[in-house]
């Protein structure tokens, strides 16, 4: 009996354990944003179309019409309820200060939830009137260059 319930819990632990790369991996490639609503408003379509969100290991790379224009890195709790994510600014007014967010994968698609700096982590998947929240959706790229996949 003594073994069993050690079993589970071992078991268990390994799960945890092997959650966060399993998330961090998920993050990784290129990711265009499908939408993006801050305080309740849609951002301008023509805006976000050409926003893309570049990850390398806890490092992202945000770029506007193929241009870099800021840098992050972050840090995954997966183990959170929702998921925990935490960004921190390389450079621009909030360098170094952490922004609080949530994350989730569904359909192939990364739901991310993040306060203004300074502000708490959101418990919900919202981004209404006065919130101080952006609520963002991306679809992942398929890899381009001479290492990406190739079709038959």
């Amino acid at each position: 009996m003594i073994a069993a319930l050690l079993a589970v819990l071992l078991i268990g632990a390994g799960e945890d354990e092997a959650s966060l790369p399993d998330d961090l991996a998920r993050h990784q490639g290129t990711w265009a944003v499908e939408r993006s609503i801050r305080n309740g408003e849609d951002g301008p379509p023509e805006a976000i179309r050409e926003i893309i969100r570049v990850v390398e290991g806890d490092r992202i790379v945000w770029k506007r019409s193929g241009k870099p224009f800021a840098a992050t890195r972050f840090e995954l709790d997966p183990k959170a309820e929702p998921k925990a994510i935490d960004l921190i600014p390389e450079g621009g007014p909030n360098r170094g200060n952490r922004v609080l967010g949530i994350y989730s994968f569904e359909d192939g698609r990364l739901i991310l939830c993040t306060s203004d700096p300074g502000r708490p982590r959101p418990t919900a998947f919202e981004a209404g009137p006065g919130s101080a929240r952006t609520l963002m959706t991306f679809r992942k790229l398929a890899p381009e260059g001479p290492d990406a996949p190739r079709g038959p």
